[in-house]
């Protein structure tokens, strides 16, 4: 199925502010809320993405996460709500990256891109 550039846009418009998480393995293989970090002050941070442009949105803020557990980020992933809520959109990480107990995660703006090819 082939898409106006119309209606790529107009998805996503619907997808331009999420609650963006963090996930310790595949969520799609795993589960989405079973491979979810959990624990110490993580919680999922709302971002805001652009306008499309040419079927592409992009973060527009860093997404902090502040008192992370001890964990690995593998995938990050953007949901319709703070708690519970569903998966929209998920991502492997750039870089599986070990975090220590009490850091902060960052994921920096312009650096979550999604496309509507």
């Amino acid at each position: 199925m082939s898409v106006t550039d119309y209606q790529a846009n107009k998805w996503l418009e619907d997808i331009q502010s999420v609650w963006v998480g963090l996930h310790f393995s595949n969520p799609n293989i795993n589960g989405e809320l079973a491979t979810e970090i959990s624990g110490g002050g993580y919680e999922r941070v709302s971002v805001n993405f652009t306008n499309p442009d040419q079927r592409i949105i992009w973060s527009k803020v860093d997404a902090k996460f502040r008192g992370m557990p001890a964990s690995t980020v593998a995938f990050i992933s953007g949901w319709t709500h703070q708690f519970n809520g569903r998966m929209l959109w998920y991502i492997p990480a750039e870089d599986a990256e070990r975090v220590q107990t009490g850091q902060t995660y960052t994921v920096k703006a312009g650096t979550l891109a999604i496309s509507m090819g």
